[in-house]
């Protein structure tokens, strides 16, 4: 079942014969569902209704079909398509129905009804096809919020005067952000590349230092000759750690001139 509408119509007789046409959708799938020979899909849309309006039978009675129009123009002033190629349309009708009743939407169907009615105005495919369309567009909405809401916050900081990049003292070395041309964000950048360089130099030396001292014992720390650094002492075990963390000693040094000197 398929809907079409007269661009050349009024938008309150466009939205109104919309709502008639719910009729005659639910009135064709009354009599499609009590034939014999009809679809599984089409009497289980049929009995979800039916079940709803509390009908008896395929023959809707006036209160029923009221009930139903309510319902069907509810459905329509959500504003949500079943189709892509049917949402311009919602849009148009939906905002026409608000304008004229705006609590229609209070009388919304439940949820079973409401995809009944979809597939009263699209197929399957088509209606999977919307709903990946809006989840979609829905994550989409949700990063641009999120980008928007981190870019408030920031500007609010700056005029705050407070830092708005990592704190120096936590995640600093970690932070590299090639975009900002803030000179407090350049002075990180270099700070980090040089802590990962100083961090590769630091976990090398300390692996050829206790290699080299296994192997050669250069400190001639144990004058046994064999088994060297497995007869070393307490004393000569933190003398060989200490020339071990050189490095570290040497980077923290050079960080404090950089800064104060």
């Amino acid at each position: 079942m398929t809907s079409s509408h007269n661009p050349q119509r009024h938008p309150n007789q466009e939205a109104s014969a919309f709502v008639d046409a719910g009729v005659f959708y639910v009135k064709t799938l009354a009599d499609m569902a009590s034939k014999p020979n009809a679809a599984v899909a089409v009497q289980a849309d049929w009995v979800v209704i039916q079940s709803w309006l509390g009908a008896q039978g395929s023959s809707l009675t006036p209160e029923e079909l009221d009930r139903f129009r309510v319902g069907w123009k509810a459905y329509i002033a959500r504003g949500v398509a079943p189709s892509r190629r049917l949402q311009r349309a919602f849009d148009s009708m939906s905002r026409t129905l608000l304008s004229s009743d705006p609590d229609c939407r209070q009388h919304k169907p439940p949820i079973v009804v409401l995809e009944a009615f979809d597939r009263l105005l699209a197929s399957d495919a088509e209606i999977r096809d919307k709903l990946l369309s809006d989840a979609e567009a829905t994550q989409e909405l949700d990063l641009s919020l999120r980008a928007a809401m981190a870019e408030g916050l920031i500007v609010a900081a700056k005029d705050a005067g407070l830092p708005t990049g990592p704190r120096l003292d936590s995640d600093w070395w970690l932070h590299d952000n090639p975009a900002s041309s803030d000179p407090r964000a350049q002075w990180r950048r270099d700070r980090s590349a040089e802590c990962r360089r100083w961090v590769l130099i630091a976990l090398v030396w300390f692996v050829l230092a206790w290699v080299l001292g296994a192997l050669f014992d250069p400190l001639a720390l144990d004058d046994q000759g064999t088994q060297r650094i497995t007869n070393w002492g307490g004393v000569d075990c933190l003398l060989w750690l200490m020339v071990s963390l050189v490095p570290v000693a040497v980077w923290r040094l050079k960080v404090f001139c950089d800064r104060y000197v």
